[in-house]
């Protein structure tokens, strides 16, 4: 079975479910990003940070992960998942050691923003190149499995890392995660290493990448779908706290909106394998606007609902890292998804910035996320009806 994924140029039968795990556990820990709102009252408490200055390094580390498969999905396609999975290990095993040291703002933006957010998309763009190459018939099904585990992430390190923070204090939380992060070096060799593909020149498959119309329709789609799960990710605790002093109780959010987010990746790709991707996100967006409002808002009245709309949340913006993988598949192929759904998920750098740093920014200036998310909200409108509109062509020999 393992001889079938060292292979060089394919993966067997049997060797493909070996992949497929493996590219779950990378997924699981690099999706760290949505356990994120852990950090934010203990890195106020030891380093006086704003909540806004705090976001912006999750912006940063967002954003890089998010613009590295525009960058370097090329060299993904051409060298194989494996090598360059290897490379985002390390890289995201660094920056969590050097976040053991950092006492600056400068040394958290260049440790967790810059080092931790360059492996984790180096490794999240391999991961999706390695299923994708890997022979499965329903590669809905497959990319939701796989990427349930980043969706998962929260859920399953939240409670971890708020129990290491409690009693043994924030460095060694940022200890352990360096272990995590070198760890992931032996899942990356499970990868199939890939054929090395005749490509264009860099340039001029990025400026080929950057000008074809479809993917300019699905990043503006993403860049604005996703604001709303980005912004809800980053204060989940901090508003929780609001509703609940018990510690637990302020943590469920947490893990309810990561349980949401793992289902929405998985149920979205079944769901895609069923009926027209194009409809199943459509009538996700919608979904998840409407709760967006509420969980802003009800809360207020019965402080219970946090947990019934957090799910929710996660449910619609999980779903959104599926769908687009998909549509990107089924619209050109296998052979090239690094740099081409690399490029549809550098529209994120836009969606953690609108997300994250505005809800944050807000909540400083008036004490509420109230405003932010109702302007997330009427944003939708515009993402939903480019995705009515939204025309699938075949290019998958380009």
């Amino acid at each position: 079975m393992i001889q079938g994924i060292l292979d060089v140029g394919g993966v067997d039968i049997q060797g493909k479910y070996v992949v497929a795990l493996a590219c779950f556990i990378v997924n699981l820990t690099i999706g760290l990003q949505y356990a994120f709102s852990v950090f934010v009252i203990p890195f106020q408490e030891t380093y006086g940070w704003l909540r806004a200055e705090i976001a912006l390094g999750l912006t940063i580390s967002v954003s890089i992960l998010n613009v590295s498969g525009l960058l370097l999905g090329y060299f993904i396609d051409l060298y194989g998942p494996r090598k360059m999975g290897l490379v985002g290990a390390l890289l995201v095993g660094l920056g969590f050691n050097l976040m053991y040291y950092q006492n600056t703002l400068l040394e958290y933006y260049l440790s967790y923003g810059l080092l931790v957010g360059l492996g984790s998309g180096i490794l999240y763009i391999s991961s999706i190149s390695a299923i994708t190459r890997s022979g499965f018939e329903k590669t809905g099904s497959a990319l939701g499995f796989v990427i349930a585990g980043f969706g998962l992430s929260a859920g399953f390190f939240g409670p971890i890392l708020s129990y290491v923070i409690s009693n043994y204090g924030l460095k060694q939380a940022f200890l352990t995660l360096s272990i995590v992060g070198f760890t992931l070096t032996l899942a990356t060799l499970l990868f199939p290493i890939g054929n090395r593909i005749a490509h264009k020149g860099y340039l001029e498959s990025l400026r080929t990448v950057i000008y074809d119309h479809y993917i300019r329709a699905l990043w503006i789609i993403m860049a604005l779908a996703s604001s709303i799960g980005f912004a809800v990710s980053s204060f989940l605790k901090p508003y929780a706290k609001e509703f609940f002093a018990d510690e637990i109780l302020a943590t469920l959010p947490i893990v309810s909106f990561a349980l949401g987010n793992s289902l929405g990746r998985f149920l979205s790709g079944v769901l895609s394998d069923i009926f027209e991707s194009r409809k199943v996100l459509a009538y996700t967006i919608v979904y998840h606007t409407i709760n967006s409002v509420v969980l802003t808002t009800l809360p207020h009245i019965n402080p219970y609902i946090i947990f019934a709309s957090t799910f929710i949340a996660g449910l619609g913006h999980g779903s959104m890292f599926t769908l687009f993988p998909k549509l990107t598949t089924e619209a050109y192929g296998s052979e090239r998804i690094g740099q081409i759904y690399g490029a549809v998920l550098s529209s994120t750098v836009l969606g953690s910035f609108l997300g994250p740093y505005m809800s944050n920014a807000i909540y400083d200036m008036l004490g509420t996320y109230a405003p932010a998310m109702l302007s997330l909200a009427l944003i939708q409108v515009f993402s939903l009806t480019l995705t009515i509109r939204l025309k699938i062509a075949t290019h998958a020999s380009s």
